[in-house]
């Protein structure tokens, strides 16, 4: 769904490989006039479907008629069927998997279709689309069977607490945290509701990759989400002629996170590895990715210019095998997708003082690095809690 991604400086990166949404430029800020989403139930995706017409009947007519590359076309077969199969263990459907499958999935291609015929140009700030197609709710709807809510776990509820408490006083709060699966957002979302009857997740705003707004299967669940865009610096270089362009856009995504701080109320959630965090070839274990202090440096000082207090929280995921990453960190758009029906687990820290992590007496370099390393570590003390090395 999303690829999240860190603030730091030169963040960007544009994928080659299947076509993106957006020309793999970046995208260009405007006012959106005419919906995003007039798609209905009866799409002529859905209709073919309905008319006794199988998916991968439907994937070979769109590739012969050259809508879809043929990899898009194998990616979403073997997406559907792994889908099928984690629904088919789900406690709370009361229909076949087959028919949620095909339902979720056909309106999934109908907003993809919707998608490449009408490209939509993100604003630097994103706020999620309710109408007159939900995205928000299908996001919802299309991750709740594949998520095993008996036995995830949400530690620190007394810290969502105190985050829901600075919100309502008007303050800001950023939201340190590894990332592991591209259906991050809709899954804390959906475990903050079904666990606790919390809607903290839906408040949440969430720094991500160019990756969510370019690749076509993830387009139509971001969205759904409150997002703004960097492009992140490991892919800065991908596109020489591009370099300039996309430090622009980075530059212009800070000074928005600006405005909003200085709004007051608002809850950012970042992960300053600068990416998903990946199984270990020596240990075998899922390990978080160490944290970039760049990026860390980057959100603190527009917090500070803010003029609105600004409280930092650590944040725990343990999300891998919900959907995991590719092995390695690839440059080619459209990636696997396989999906599992297992717990999504969530940790959330206490308050940091962020001016106690590193001393007064040693360079500003110095204090970045500790400061990073000290967040990433207090991470991992709760990523160990809620069994993220158990993966």
């Amino acid at each position: 769904m999303c690829a999240f991604v860190s603030l730091g400086a030169g963040v960007g990166g544009s994928r080659r490989g299947l076509p993106s949404v957006s020309a793999r430029r970046p995208s260009r800020v405007r006012t959106v006039t005419r919906s995003v989403a007039e798609t209905s139930s009866t799409g002529s995706i859905k209709k073919f479907l309905e008319a006794g017409g199988s998916l991968p009947d439907l994937m070979n007519k769109l590739v012969k008629d050259g809508v879809i590359p043929q990899q898009y076309a194998m990616i979403i077969g073997e997406w559907y069927e792994s889908y099928s199969k984690a629904v088919e263990q789900s406690k709370l459907v009361t229909e076949p998997a087959d028919q949620i499958t095909l339902r979720y999935f056909a309106t999934l291609l109908e907003l993809c279709m919707n998608q490449m015929q009408a490209p939509y140009e993100f604003d630097l700030f994103h706020q999620s689309v309710r109408e007159p197609f939900d995205f928000y709710q299908f996001g919802l709807d299309f991750a709740k069977p594949v998520i095993n809510f008996e036995d995830s776990i949400v530690e620190g509820r007394e810290n969502i607490a105190k985050i829901e408490a600075y919100l309502e006083k008007g303050e800001n709060v950023i939201i340190l945290s590894n990332h592991q699966s591209e259906g991050e957002p809709h899954a804390i979302d959906s475990v903050l509701r079904q666990v606790l009857d919390n809607t903290l997740g839906e408040k949440l705003i969430f720094m991500a990759g160019d990756r969510v707004r370019e690749d076509l299967l993830a387009v139509p669940f971001t969205l759904g989400r409150n997002i703004v865009t960097v492009y992140s610096k490991k892919h800065m270089d991908d596109v020489p002629e591009l370099k300039v362009e996309k430090q622009s856009h980075n530059k212009k995504t800070i000074q928005e996170v600006g405005k909003l701080f200085r709004e007051g109320g608002k809850v950012l959630w970042l992960a300053p590895s600068g990416g998903r965090d990946r199984r270990s070839k020596e240990t075998s274990e899922v390990e978080v990715s160490k944290f970039d202090p760049d990026a860390i440096e980057t959100i603190r000082f527009v917090a500070a210019r803010s003029g609105k207090p600004t409280h930092f929280f650590p944040m725990a995921l343990a999300t891998y095998r919900l959907l995991p990453p590719p092995e390695t960190v690839d440059v080619v758009m459209g990636e696997k997708r396989v999906v599992a029906h297992v717990p999504v687990n969530l940790w959330f820290g206490e308050e940091l003082d962020m001016a106690s992590l590193a001393p007064a007496d040693a360079d500003k370099q110095e204090q970045r690095e500790m400061r990073a390393n000290a967040v990433m570590e207090t991470v991992k003390e709760g990523y160990s809690t809620i069994g993220g090395y158990d993966q």
